[in-house]
């Protein structure tokens, strides 16, 4: 009785998680314009200020669309991101459901659940390709959405953070 009880609350937080990553995919993109190239960019990822200064880009826009560095972004987030040197595959596997594979150059993501209830594989596309700047991965800050997160660029701060749900 505790599995069954255990799975179907596991499986009501899944549905709404995807619910509000579907609201989010429907709403109007945040960013109305790219920031002056003068302009300092901040990069928050859970309330948290992350140094950028050793990396040999700071996030950039890209039209109207904010690249983010996905290793720096992504192991803030908790997440492990590996890249496979033979096939040029770059993966962001969260520790409980889902694992997204990324090649550069390319906007295409595949994304492959992990939870026996749900299913959460699917295939999407990014707003822009991904980059590779001397050795570091660059994103569209929206990547993260997909991973349950909210993104978004206010006055030169790029925040990245998790979604936050609770029953009541």
């Amino acid at each position: 009785m505790k599995n069954i009880v255990s799975y179907t609350v596991a499986g009501f937080c899944v549905i709404f998680m995807i619910l509000l990553s579907g609201i989010s995919e429907a709403a109007e993109p945040l960013l109305i314009s790219p920031a002056p190239e003068e302009a300092p960019i901040v990069l928050r990822v859970t309330d948290k200020d992350l140094d950028i200064r050793a990396l040999p880009k700071a996030p950039y826009a890209e039209g109207n669309t904010y690249m983010v560095p996905l290793r720096m972004v992504g192991e803030a987030l908790g997440y492990t991101v590996s890249w496979d040197e033979a096939t040029g595959a770059i993966t962001v596997e969260d520790a409980y459901t889902q694992i997204a594979t990324l090649y550069e150059g390319t906007k295409a993501v595949s994304v492959k659940g992990k939870l026996k209830v749900i299913d959460l594989s699917r295939e999407i596309e990014n707003a822009h390709e991904t980059v590779i700047f001397d050795g570091i991965t660059y994103v569209p800050m929206e990547f993260f959405d997909e991973f349950f997160n909210h993104s978004s660029y206010t006055d030169g701060v790029i925040e990245i953070a998790p979604n936050m749900a609770e029953l009541h």
